[in-house]
């Protein structure tokens, strides 16, 4: 048993010695390789939430790992596709910018854009920009479906970016889903539609189609042939729903539609996007008056069609001190940059001496019969636009612009129609609503912009205690919404927010509340569905160079930890470390205290 003893008291010192090491804890200075510091950013928290676990996972041997962003880090990896640098404290020394990888295709489609919103049988014009990678390939095949259905088709052979414009034309209300397929043609006329559909690109877009013709209200405070022509024209466009009402004398007057009785009716005036008004020179001061709250209060539009010389009341609203005048002997060409290449013909011109500051010309008259000219000393600016308050006036001095309807010599019965209708768009909507990306996969963001048109008023609110917006989607198991943070954008009225798109599948829509007002446009989210680009990626991509770093895709992650080693440049340095705090200094304690304990069951002391 005594043979036992030094043995046993040997590894009982071992044991003691390792635990009192334990206990002081020694620091150690030594050349060694310390672990740099790499933060992992996921750019969508959910999104990109999957791949970023995976880069951590490549990374944590060789790094200590922070998952977010941090400006000490010693390397910044980003994972996605597009950020907003925004609110980020980034590390300058390396970026690194991790994406998912991209599929190998012989051509791409890269912008879609079609109008938001239409109306019935009004045509919807599909705009389609397609990138051609592979260099045998010499045309594309754009085709156009609808909720499904085939619309349109057609073939482009333009060099490395084609375009093409595909039309439809909806015949009835509703969310008009939109996808484009584009597919590669080969040398000798070979196309991809037949041989293999999976080289084809895909990309999706969304267009409401309401009723939406423009409210015009037509009134004439006496009658007025220029006013009565137009009118006519305005009735014949399927954009417009026109009322109007002519003062035929004291207390007597016709209509059509429902118009107000008086233009002193400013909440029946509301609903109208343009007024247009014949005679102005026979208007009283209290309805110019209302015209002028009108316009200051709702951000509508006017259209003066003047015949006469105007004066006082009409003056102070236009803010002009006098006026020139001319006649063309058989007319002049009146032309409009705005609205080329339609044109009027005048005889009588009538125009301001002095503009007001804020006035802008929308057309000129030649100074003579036979002269196109359009601007110069002797062109006559007949008809202009300014702003009052929120909302704009247009004035046309073409006095007799009626009596050269001929389609021969003028486009008439074009000209009006094309101005009216770019007035009312002007008109400010009560609330107006923009998603940047109507189409999104789950987990997905998206900017939305919300113009309240009561914070555009001197008046009107200032912040955003009133205004609210949510989410809402409608399927079979009811209504569920979530709700959408929007924020002053520092310009007035206009307020913005970032909408992340729920795990659900389906037609959804955005709802704002703004004041006694309530507005919603559609939105889309299908994972199946493609998507444009926000065009950030290669922003992305080239600020990341700018700050000595790179790209790469999910497939080179095994590499990542070697070339990130690599551009760090880390080099043997003094490093102060504690042995005693690795879990390897378990071992020998646990070897000791068990060998001391079997040296003593072998004794007979245990």
């Amino acid at each position: 048993m005594i043979a036992f003893r030094g043995p046993r008291l040997l590894l009982r010192s071992v044991a003691v010695a390792i635990a009192i090491l334990g206990v002081i804890d020694p620091q150690i200075t030594s050349p060694r390789i310390g672990k740099p510091t790499v933060a992992v950013v996921a750019v969508d928290a959910i999104a990109d939430r999957e791949r970023a676990a995976r880069v951590k996972a490549v990374l944590e041997d060789d790094f200590t790992v922070i998952a977010s962003a941090w400006s000490l880090a010693d390397a910044t990896v980003l994972v996605g596709e597009t950020f907003d640098r925004s609110g980020l404290q980034l590390s300058q020394q390396t970026m690194v910018v991790v994406t998912p990888d991209a599929a190998v295709a012989p051509l791409r489609i890269t912008g879609v854009s079609a109008p938001g919103e239409t109306m019935p049988s009004a045509p919807v014009r599909v705009s389609v920009t397609v990138e051609v990678v592979d260099t045998t390939v010499t045309a594309a095949d754009v085709l156009l479906y609808a909720n499904g259905v085939f619309a349109d088709s057609v073939r482009n052979s333009e060099y490395n970016t084609q375009h093409a414009s595909l039309t439809l034309v909806p015949s009835a209300p509703g969310d008009l889903q939109l996808e484009v397929v584009a597919h590669p043609v080969r040398t000798g006329g070979e196309t991809g539609r037949a041989s293999n559909p999976s080289v084809a690109s895909r990309a999706s877009t969304l267009v409401t189609v309401r009723d939406t013709r423009r409210r015009v209200l037509v009134y004439d405070a006496r009658p007025s042939f220029m006013s009565t022509f137009v009118r006519r024209a305005l009735e014949q466009d399927a954009r417009f729903d026109v009322a109007s009402r002519i003062v035929t004398s004291r207390g007597i007057s016709t209509a059509t539609g429902a118009p107000p009785a008086q233009l002193t009716a400013r909440d029946a005036l509301e609903a109208y996007e343009l007024i247009v008004i014949g005679a102005p020179d026979a208007l009283n001061a209290a309805s110019v008056q209302t015209i002028e709250r009108y316009l200051r209060e709702t951000g509508g539009s006017v259209l003066l069609l003047l015949d006469a010389p105007v004066s006082g009341a009409v003056n102070n609203l236009l803010r002009v001190s006098g006026w020139r005048s001319r006649t063309v002997d058989r007319g002049a060409v009146v032309r409009s940059a705005d609205l080329a290449p339609l044109s009027l013909r005048s005889a009588e011109h009538y125009w301001p001496t002095v503009f007001p500051a804020e006035a802008r010309v929308v057309a000129r008259a030649a100074a003579t019969r036979e002269d196109s000219l359009v601007s110069g000393d002797d062109a006559a600016p007949v008809l202009w636009q300014t702003p009052v308050g929120i909302g704009a006036v247009y004035v046309s001095g073409a006095l007799d612009a009626w009596r050269f309807r001929d389609a021969e010599r003028s486009d008439f019965a074009e000209f009006w129609p094309q101005l009216a209708f770019a007035a009312a768009n002007r008109a400010v909507a009560p609330v107006a609503i923009r998603v940047e990306q109507p189409v999104l996969a789950p987990g997905e963001r998206t900017v939305v912009e919300v113009v309240w048109r009561d914070a555009l008023l001197p008046s009107g609110v200032l912040d955003g205690d009133s205004i609210s917006a949510v989410l809402e989607i409608v399927d079979s198991s009811g209504t569920r919404s979530s709700p959408v943070s929007l924020f002053a954008s520092g310009s007035p009225g206009v307020f913005r927010g970032v909408l992340r798109a729920p795990e659900w599948v389906g037609l959804a829509r955005v709802v704002v509340a703004a004041g006694n007002h309530r507005s919603a446009v559609p939105m889309m989210i299908d994972s199946a569905r493609a998507r444009i680009p926000a065009g950030g990626e290669g922003l992305l991509r080239d600020w990341a160079e700018a700050n000595g770093g790179w790209a790469i895709s999910d497939s080179q992650l095994p590499g990542l930890a070697d070339s990130l080693m690599g551009a760090l440049d880390v080099q043997l340095s003094e490093v102060r470390w504690h042995p005693m705090r690795s879990v390897w200094w378990l071992l020998p304690f646990v070897l000791a205290l068990s060998g001391e304990w079997w040296l003593r069951r072998r004794s007979g002391l245990a």
